[in-house]
């Protein structure tokens, strides 16, 4: 038996897949624009590289975030001035109207165009949006933008906050209930809830006072936070807040009959009875 062999051939047909291996990696890169696209054509050149595109990208969606930030800005400036126009305008038609004379016709016209300035006024407030924020509602009142207004739709918001009203106001009815000393000449009390960032992991805060005998509760809630934790919890965090709020009133209208309880270093009497509150009072 002769085995025939062509060695030329086989060399010829190796250098051939070789070249066209080279041939293939090297339209790959033209391709591309990439000088390594893989592991095996740079290990370290490619680490390198990908933590360095990381950092562009990243770079180029701060860039882009940042246009948005003025494009939001403008929009506001633009609606700001809008505003700025029409209360020049009021101030010009409130002088006018101060005229002795004009006739009362004359001043009934002037009235209605500033009545309907006002109601424009009112409409961009409630109109002016950015991808669907909206820009002059209030909600950026402490001089940045506030968080929730970038997670949660206004409609969501709303009802967040008519579900936290609900649990404040039931903590603070199960409260005096409950505890008879403080609901005798306890006073008519008004509840604030107020929309805010706090700082750190604070879900709310809450304080209460009297003013003209009457008393006043202020709570603080953060509603981005304390939307995203369970319902006892929430009920919890609340019940305990509220419960600052009425030691806080019934305090204050005590009057000096609980001085010593009202130091500074009485804080446990007023933070023990929170703590109670908020392992017994849910709006459930």
């Amino acid at each position: 038996m002769v085995l025939q062999h062509n060695v030329p051939a086989i060399n010829s047909g190796r250098n051939l897949s070789y070249n066209r291996t080279n041939l293939n990696k090297n339209l790959e890169k033209l391709s591309t624009g990439y000088k390594i696209n893989r592991a095996a054509d740079d290990a370290a050149g490619l680490a390198i590289s990908e933590s360095m595109r990381n950092k562009i990208n990243g770079l180029n969606q701060a860039e882009t975030n940042a246009q948005d930030g003025i494009s939001m800005i403008q929009i506001a400036e633009g609606a700001l001035s809008e505003v700025h126009s029409m209360l020049e305008r009021g101030t010009t038609l409130a002088t006018q109207a101060a005229n002795d004379t004009y006739k009362d016709d004359v001043r009934k016209n002037i009235d209605a165009e500033l009545q309907e300035l006002k109601k424009e006024i009112d409409r961009i407030s409630a109109s002016t949006e950015f991808n669907g924020i909206n820009l002059l509602n209030g909600l950026h009142a402490a001089g940045e933008i506030d968080k929730v207004a970038s997670v949660l739709t206004t409609d969501e918001v709303d009802q967040i906050v008519k579900d936290i009203s609900n649990i404040v106001c039931n903590s603070g009815e199960d409260i005096l209930d409950s505890f008879n000393t403080l609901k005798t000449g306890y006073p008519d009390s008004k509840v604030n809830i107020t929309i805010k960032s706090l700082p750190g992991s604070t879900l709310a805060t809450a304080g209460g006072t009297v003013s003209s005998g009457q008393g006043l509760i202020n709570v603080n809630v953060d509603v981005d936070k304390i939307d995203s934790i369970n319902t006892a919890t929430k009920e919890s965090t609340l019940s305990h807040e509220v419960m600052h709020g009425v030691m806080g009133v019934a305090l204050a209208n005590a009057g000096t009959s609980m001085t010593a309880l009202k130091a500074s270093d009485n804080l446990w009497f007023t933070e023990g009875t929170a703590q109670l509150a908020g392992g017994i009072f849910t709006a459930g």
